[in-house]
């Protein structure tokens, strides 16, 4: 648990109600999909999903702050998405900071494709927009 606590630290301010202890075991609980990417027992990052009947959602992915731009992010996605076709489920959606065009940039690349803009979406009022890529 410290080492998902510091990811969220390192990945998300607080106006982006970072996940706590309380939360991970919530949903671990609840048997919602977490992904780790570790190496040599450390954690490099996670993804969070949440299953809905047709879809898995991403809720939450971070990657510890000196493992970007490694592929990281990149393989817990597809983690993500092969988990979900494994489950059956038709598609994969998230949602996202419409600015955090690093995030973006990796879901397009995955092929995602905008569904939806979210006005006033976050805490601090930016919009946020909601992805989803349809599953074979």
């Amino acid at each position: 648990m410290p080492a998902l606590e510091r990811l969220e630290q390192e990945s998300f301010s607080a106006s982006d109600y970072p996940l706590s202890r309380a939360n991970f075991l919530y949903h671990i609980k609840r048997e919602n999909p977490l992904f780790l990417a570790y190496e040599e027992g450390w954690v490099l990052g996670y993804a969070l999903g949440l299953l809905h009947p047709k879809s898995l959602r991403l809720y939450s992915l971070a990657v510890g702050i000196e493992y970007r731009h490694q592929g990281v992010g990149k393989r817990l996605l597809e983690g993500v998405m092969e988990e979900a076709m494994r489950l059956g489920k038709k598609e994969v959606t998230l949602e996202v900071r419409e600015s955090n065009q690093r995030a973006r940039i990796l879901y397009e690349k995955a092929g995602f494709e905008l569904w939806k803009r979210l006005e006033g979406y976050y805490p601090d009022g930016e919009a946020g927009v909601r992805l989803r890529k349809a599953l074979p």
